[in-house]
């Protein structure tokens, strides 16, 4: 995690709670497996979200937004 290599960092966290399940820091491990699952997310959405590309998502009609009162 502390290289923001959160691919790495889940496969980590799964070996620790596969090899050792009911250890006293398996409630920490959890939460660092839930933060990387949550880090690869957030990353996957700001790909989606990155400029340059001019492209909006597909199926996003931004018109749309202009329909809002």
């Amino acid at each position: 995690m502390g290289r923001s290599d959160w691919k790495s960092a889940q496969a980590h966290y799964k070996r620790l709670l596969d090899q050792y399940p009911g250890d006293g820091l398996a409630a920490r491990v959890r939460t660092g497996a839930k933060k990387a699952t949550l880090s690869i997310g957030l990353a996957g959405v700001r790909n989606l979200l990155a400029p340059g590309t001019g492209a909006q998502p597909q199926g996003f009609r931004f018109h749309h937004l202009c329909d809002i009162p």
